[in-house]
């Protein structure tokens, strides 16, 4: 069973490596032990439709790849892996459809960035297309290995009230795709998420339509609010220039204004006689996440080895909501930096815990509750490794050493059955 909750916690997302066509969707859902938690999905696209001229529209098709969803190869020293991306244009109504299908190419510097989901690559094409509804058919396919997917989505392109709005954009800061849109600012890219946004990272956000009217200016009105409270974080009442018809404007929210949960942006374009509103519901998730943070029950087990028996019982007394209430409590009191979301202390505690779980569970334990683990998640990793644990010797051991300003920490570990289980036999500390 443990070996089994290992990989399904750990593993490349095998599942999705054939879809059956079905509707297009940001995230799926992985399982730790018996907790579910968003994940992206690690081919996202986005359809963006821009004013073109004559009542023709550039659509924008943003594909953004994990580069561990990619079958990689070495060519010429480099690691190289292609896919090919389809698109197909289905109107509601009419006759008029278009397919697009590129490759896109991409390289990585060396084998362990191949296996990194948090490195993508953003590749952008375009159809152009008439006002109307349409049914995006989108397949995609690695060249190098087997894995595909295929999904549908809707797209309506339409205008009122003589303009054109495209919908909100959201960009991050440049990845190396610069110049793919030339109506973005240059230290920006369009990201593919719609409905979704990463936990601490900067929020850009791209407005921008087409008036047929001759008005020069374009009144805008921006808020971000957050849905639980209906708390407005954000809010900026604009004017902008309108050139050739075109106006655009472009915002940053930084990443302490929000912290995960549930928002909506509402945006209002004044006309002359009336205005139109937009709003765009979207969660933000912390995708990123160390996995044993998502479990409250396993989040506090560990802990014991950083508090007194007192604290340690409190933190555990009480039903499920209360132990979730005194764990944000027990991280929110030792915050490094309480003015951010983001508590460094915290993610540094339990990205170790989930560490010693991939590196020393056993079957009879988890990581965090052997010898090592528990070393792990109290010192992070040991300054040297001292490992006989596969020599031919009458007891195989290996011996951690963690060097500090005035002396040097030293545990040493039988080996039980090669790398596979490991025994605390021996500690000592020696000034230096």
């Amino acid at each position: 069973m443990l070996r089994i909750l290992m990989i399904v916690f750990w593993g490349v997302v095998s599942t999705l490596n054939i879809y059956a066509q079905s509707p297009y969707r940001e995230t799926f859902e992985k399982t730790f032990f018996d907790t579910k938690y968003p994940q992206k999905l690690p081919v996202l696209f986005r359809a963006y439709p821009v004013y073109g001229a004559e009542n023709q529209f550039q659509v924008y098709l943003t594909v953004q790849i994990q580069y561990n969803f990619l079958q990689f190869v070495v060519k010429e020293g480099r690691y190289e892996a292609s896919a090919e991306i389809e698109f197909r244009f289905q109107p509601e109504k009419g006759n008029t459809s278009a397919e697009q299908i590129w490759k896109t190419t991409i390289t990585a510097p060396n084998f362990p960035a191949t296996r990194d989901p948090q490195l993508t690559h953003t590749t952008l094409d375009s159809v152009t297309l008439p006002e109307g509804r349409y049914n995006i058919i989108v397949k995609y396919r690695d060249l190098n290995g087997e894995r595909q997917l295929a999904f549908t989505q809707k797209l309506t392109i339409s205008s009122e009230q003589n303009l054109f709005i495209s919908p909100a954009l959201f960009t991050e800061a440049n990845d190396g795709s610069a110049g793919l849109l030339s109506f973005l600012p240059e230290d920006v890219s369009p990201s593919p998420l719609i409905g979704h946004w990463h936990f601490n990272r900067p929020l850009g956000i791209l407005l921008q339509g087409y008036q047929t009217t001759a008005n020069n200016q374009q009144r805008i009105k921006t808020e971000l609010i957050r849905t639980d409270d209906g708390v407005t974080l954000f809010a900026i009442d604009s004017t902008v220039a309108v050139r050739d018809g075109r106006f655009s404007l472009s915002l940053a929210i930084p990443e302490t204004s929000i912290a995960e949960g549930k928002y909506r942006l509402r945006t209002v374009y004044f006309t002359e006689n009336d205005s139109i509103r937009r709003v765009a519901p979207f969660d933000v998730i912390w995708f990123d996440k160390p996995a044993s943070l998502w479990d409250a029950e396993l989040a506090l087990r560990p802990l014991q080895y950083i508090t007194d028996e007192e604290t340690f019982e409190k933190l555990n007394d009480g039903n499920e909501t209360e132990k979730q209430n005194h764990l944000a409590n027990f991280w929110k009191d030792r915050d490094p930096t309480p003015e951010t979301p983001f508590n460094e202390l915290m993610v540094e505690f339990y990205s170790r815990v989930d560490s010693s779980i991939t590196r020393f569970s056993t079957r009879r334990k988890l990581g965090w509750n052997t010898d090592p683990g528990k070393i792990y998640i109290a010192m992070g990793p040991p300054t040297e490794v001292d490992d006989h644990s596969l020599d031919p010797i009458p007891n195989p051991y290996m011996r951690w050493i963690y060097k500090l300003e005035d002396k040097e920490l030293i545990y040493t570990f039988r080996a039980v059955d090669g790398r596979k289980e490991y025994e605390l036999t021996h500690s000592a500390e020696r000034n230096l």
